[in-house]
């Protein structure tokens, strides 16, 4: 019969207390499924299953429920849509809100052997670096996808581990070595040990066996010494074994209880037990009340024997099985020591081997990785070396440069003191040029009216002029030189 909506609401809240399961009313008709399930599985109504339920359930009925109500499937990039929507929408809007932070954390629950993580991990990946992003969308039809085995293998490839990583890994391969052979060594020595106290308990079987034939030869020596001499003193081994042989039958049944063999032949000599120990008591009580001959009737008629015959051939095979399993016991005991000696040598052997050989191979890839490391180091610092010897041939030539710079503006200082200093006796010279030709204009112009005022004057004054343009030009001449 369906459950009810009210019993599937109430076993939704149960499963909320309970185990911490959230479902929305979509679910209903999921939980209502897994309800009839469990009912029908149980043989119990819902009302009961459902009151149980509020109570703390055994472990079994919370696995069954943990089973029906989860689903134990994952594999990389399964649904395959909700990574692409990962991928494509929510990492670039939440890396857009958080732009300017370090880090953007993300959170996998429930991730059974962890492949959504690690799809998780793949796609940030890609978004970060977009050449995996392109692999991702090219590839993401595919589910567990190409992709997913690249990195794995990246990830499992040695020689990208960390160096902590390595040693990690190489101790932690070395520990679990030698956490294998102490194992399997403590569980061939508890085996050595159990089957130790099983050769013990063999030996004690027999010991038992070998006590109750004993108490029934003692009972029987007891009568027989009693008949033929009527002194009750012979019957003190008769009386000792009657209390003796309850007690070492109820000790041999607790000794065989894991034995059904010793169980049946201990079943089967209880009654010829009884039967010789009424044939003795019986043939005391006649030798003591009507004398020898009425005992002896009773004892020819064998009755005693052939219960005794029955009870020794009886006893005589119970010993014969404990000797056997003590046989095979005692065998198997020298094989587990065998073994136990043989795993603690050679497994001891191996796990030095195991160390020497993860250790060899640490070092040396530890060694290529330092030595390469070092190798771009020391080019590095070759090519550092080189950088600064020319920058200090720059700084040399720079400074020489400088100096000759500095050579050269000395140079023209003087230069330009010297230009200064000609320039002054030229402006000097100049001065004078210039006052001599005023003073020989004015003697032009006095000769020119002197010309004009007396012709006949005029040869001598144009002599006077002659020499005034002479010494015009000899003024400008010494101009010249001076430059």
């Amino acid at each position: 019969m369906a459950a009810s909506r009210v019993d599937v609401e109430r076993f939704r809240d149960a499963i909320i207390e309970q185990i911490g399961l959230q479902f929305d009313d979509a679910k209903l008709g999921f939980l209502s499924g897994v309800l009839e399930r469990r009912l029908h599985r149980l043989g119990h109504s819902s009302d009961r299953y459902l009151r149980d339920l509020e109570l703390p359930l055994p472990l079994s009925e919370y696995t069954a429920l943990a089973h029906e109500l989860t689903v134990g499937e994952t594999y990389f990039f399964r649904n395959i849509e909700q990574f692409r929507a990962l991928a494509e929408v929510v990492l670039p809007a939440r890396m857009e809100a958080r732009r300017g932070t370090p880090a953007l954390r993300l959170l996998s629950a429930g991730c059974a052997t962890g492949e959504e993580p690690y799809s998780i991990a793949m796609i940030a990946t890609g978004i970060f670096w977009p050449g995996y992003s392109s692999a991702f969308r090219a590839r993401s039809h595919q589910g567990n996808s190409e992709l997913a085995k690249e990195e794995q293998r990246r990830m499992f490839n040695f020689g990208n581990w960390t160096v902590a990583k390595r040693l990690v890994v190489g101790f932690g391969l070395s520990a679990l070595t030698l956490v294998i052979i102490a194992v399997v060594s403590y569980f061939n020595t508890s085996r050595l040990i159990e089957n130790d106290g099983w050769v013990k308990h063999t030996y004690q079987v027999r010991s038992e066996l070998e006590l109750l034939l004993s108490y029934l030869k003692d009972a029987e020596t007891g009568q027989r010494g009693y008949i033929i001499t009527g002194e009750d003193s012979y019957l003190e081994p008769y009386k000792s074994a009657l209390n003796g042989i309850a007690g070492t039958m109820d000790d041999l049944r607790s000794l065989t209880s894991d034995n059904p063999n010793q169980q049946r032949r201990l079943a089967s000599l209880a009654p010829l037990i009884d039967t010789k120990l009424y044939e003795l008591k019986e043939t005391i009580d006649l030798r003591r009340s009507q004398g020898f001959e009425a005992a002896q009737k009773i004892v020819t008629q064998n009755v005693g024997k052939a219960a005794m015959d029955r009870a020794r051939a009886i006893i005589g095979d119970a010993d014969r099985e404990e000797q056997d399993l003590l046989t095979r016991r005692a065998d198997e005991a020298k094989a587990y020591a065998n073994l136990t000696t043989m795993i603690i040598i050679w497994g001891g052997l191996l796990g030095t081997l195991a160390v020497i050989a993860i250790g060899w191979f640490i070092s040396r890839s530890l060694a290529n990785q330092i030595g390469s490391a070092v190798g771009q180091v020391r080019s590095s610092s070759t090519e550092l070396q080189a950088a600064a010897n020319q920058q200090a041939t720059g700084a040399k030539e720079q400074a020489s440069a400088m100096t000759e710079i500095s050579t050269t503006i000395s140079e023209l200082l003087a230069t330009s003191r010297q230009i200064a200093e000609s320039a002054q006796r030229v402006a000097h010279n100049a001065e004078q040029t210039a006052t001599a030709a005023r003073s020989g204009h004015g003697t032009v112009d006095s000769t020119h009216e002197s010309i004009g005022q007396h012709p006949q004057a005029g040869r001598s004054d144009r002599r006077a002029h002659a020499r005034a343009r002479q010494e015009v030009a000899r003024g400008w001449c010494d101009t010249r030189h001076c430059f």
